[in-house]
């Protein structure tokens, strides 16, 4: 993750630098709320945590679950940050390239489902 946040600053050398590159880093209540308590935040590869990249974007408590589960798990790879040291890290990404979008995923969900729920609802009101 923290090779992802500095592709676009001035850092390092051309070898390791994007320059037409923009990418956004989605959090959840979990990632908030490890933040607030001043805790560790695992990184995973989605290949190594089956489930997991679904029900981020499709169940929050499920998500929740398997990551606890996968973080326990010694048998599973990943990378422990303290998440005040990953939220610093895109924070100054962001405040210096102004390119790295920060995206509440919960926020989106529930945007998602009141979308599908009007739609549905208006789709009634039609005859």
């Amino acid at each position: 993750m923290s090779r992802y946040c500095i592709l676009k600053n001035n850092r390092g050398v051309d070898d390791n630098r994007v320059r037409h590159l923009d990418y956004g880093v989605q959090l959840n209540k979990l990632m908030y709320q490890r933040l607030i308590k001043g805790e560790y935040i695992s990184l995973f590869s989605p290949s190594d945590v089956p489930g997991l990249y679904d029900a981020f974007f499709e169940d929050q408590a499920e998500f929740e679950r398997l990551y606890l589960q996968y973080e326990q798990d010694n048998n599973v790879r990943k990378k422990q940050i303290k998440a005040v040291e990953l939220f610093s890290l895109m924070m100054q990404e962001r405040a210096s390239t102004g390119r790295i979008y920060i995206q509440n995923v919960t926020t989106v969900i529930l945007i998602v489902r009141l979308t599908l729920k009007s739609r549905q609802l208006s789709n009634l009101t039609y005859v």
